[in-house]
């Protein structure tokens, strides 16, 4: 799964990492007046034990 978030808001960049999102990209947007990163998350479903 891909997204998008304001690279400046580094909390909110910070708070997706910690969910297991990596940056992926930067772009900047024809409509933002500052730059952007790509996160991905894998969907995978992990391995192990689960109840």
């Amino acid at each position: 799964m891909r997204l998008d978030t304001a690279r400046p808001f580094q909390e909110l960049v910070s708070w997706y990492e910690r969910q297991c999102y990596r940056v992926v990209d930067e772009v900047q947007w024809k409509v933002t007046n500052y730059p952007s990163v790509i996160l991905e998350k894998s969907l995978r479903a992990h391995t192990g034990s689960r109840p």
